[in-house]
């Protein structure tokens, strides 16, 4: 059986080898991959574009707009023609007629001109940036629990081959304690039985990290060879003062909403603007020309010549009856005002209520995992000992077992509160970039 231990040795140290000579992952890298191969992402880069694109737009419409008209057409019909003597006749005639114009508009006050209205495309924008800002969160935050979910399952899976080979231990001693007659049957056949299902708790912890492993390469996106580094850092306690201010200035999700309500508000401006008279500046300039296809007519270009003409003027537009159409929008505006105000005091509380938690979490996290590393040192000694006493025949085998688990539930214990702990305080730091 010691050639037992030594292959579970050798197979442990060769999955180890494999995993680390992949690509390893930090938890950045992880979130940077899946950041630059979301599609979710990607869209909302391109919707800050197009909010960009109007935004632009919307700044050229107080330019003035310019336009040229030509037009060409024939006409068919009967005409009058007098011979001097009072009597008239009519012939048929076919026309052709050319005309050409270059008109200019010019928005002196209008909506295109009023700068509230503006303001409300620039933060739409603004908004727009901050919403695919919220969807880049959710992805950091998506990697962040399936990474920590991975390395809390490699863990496990780590001790649990520990304790098969404890067990392939304590299974073969048993086996030559039993051959010198210092103990039954009875206790080889529990430390048997003992690393079977130590052996199948292996194999289901390893199936744990197969699926975990395949959550953390779909939230990223990825294919092909993964594997994380699951080197856990030094965690210091976190102190709430001005935390929770610095998350809601931060946090995409506040900053969208607050910047709607703002644009809400200028809206409301914007729409009062409709109440009031629109002035346009026009200017055009053209010539036209008739020509009977019986030539009876100058010369088109003779024509052109000498018909001329340039109009300038000022039209003003003013409303009056809009069939109580600003006033419902006035009235929609201001619920939406308010309905933003609520989302926005909604956010904050639950986020306030997150970041203490996630403090709190930290603080306990530190002086659990204190705790627990002074307890597994006891733990592991106790065992060591256990060891001893069952060579000597002093306790039987269930007692060992009881040890022996008590030492791997403390390492259980300290290995899900390090991951917790990490997990935590990397949530926090997501949150205060």
């Amino acid at each position: 059986m010691k050639s037992k231990i030594n292959f579970l040795c050798l197979i442990f140290a060769f999955v180890a080898h494999g995993v680390s000579s992949q690509n390893s992952f930090s938890l950045q890298d992880c979130i940077d991959y899946a950041l630059s191969h979301n599609h979710d992402v990607n869209v909302g880069d391109l919707q800050i574009q197009d909010a960009y694109c109007d935004l632009k737009a919307k700044r050229h419409s107080r330019l003035p707009s310019v336009y040229a008209q030509i037009g060409n057409s024939l006409t068919s019909g009967y005409e009058p023609v007098s011979d001097g003597s009072g009597s008239v006749d009519y012939l048929h005639a076919n026309n052709y007629n050319n005309q050409a114009s270059l008109q200019m508009s010019l928005p002196i006050w209008t909506e295109e001109t009023d700068r509230n209205s503006r303001d409300v495309y620039r933060i739409n924008a603004e908004a727009t940036k901050a919403e695919s800002d919220y969807r880049k969160l959710q992805v950091k935050l998506d990697v962040l629990d399936k990474y920590y979910t991975l390395a809390l399952t490699q863990l496990k899976h780590k001790i649990a081959v520990e304790k098969s080979i404890l067990q392939d231990s304590t299974y073969v001693m048993t086996q030559k304690l039993f051959n010198l007659g210092r103990k039954a049957k009875k206790d080889v056949i529990d430390a048997q039985l003992n690393l079977e299902q130590d052996v199948h708790n292996r194999q289901m912890e390893q199936d744990n990290v197969s699926m975990a492993l395949f959550d953390l390469k779909k939230a990223m996106n990825y294919e092909g060879d993964l594997s994380i580094d699951t080197a856990f850092h030094h965690v210091e306690n976190k102190s709430i003062e001005n935390i929770v201010e610095s998350v809601f200035e931060k946090h995409p999700y506040i900053t969208m909403e607050s910047l709607l309500l703002a644009a809400s508000e200028k809206e409301i401006k914007s729409i009062k603007r409709e109440r009031m008279p629109s002035v346009f500046f026009n200017a055009s300039t053209g010539t036209s020309a008739v020509k009977n296809l019986r030539n009876e007519n100058p010369d088109i270009a003779e024509q052109w010549k000498h018909n001329m003409y340039g109009q300038i003027g000022v039209d003003v537009k003013v409303p009056i009856f809009s069939r109580l159409e600003t006033k419902v929008k006035l009235k929609k505006k201001d619920i939406k005002i308010n309905q933003s105000k609520e989302t926005i005091s909604k956010v904050k509380e639950n986020v306030k209520n997150e970041i203490e938690t996630i403090i709190l979490d930290i603080k306990h996290g530190v002086e659990s995992v204190n705790r627990l590393n002074k307890l597994l040192s006891l733990a592991n000694e106790e065992y060591q000992m256990a060891l001893v006493d069952y060579k000597l025949g002093n306790i039987a085998s269930y007692e060992l077992n009881v040890y022996k688990n008590n030492y791997i539930s403390t390492s259980l214990q300290l290995a899900q509160s390090k991951c917790q702990l990490e997990y935590k305080n990397a949530k926090l730091n997501i949150y205060l970039e």
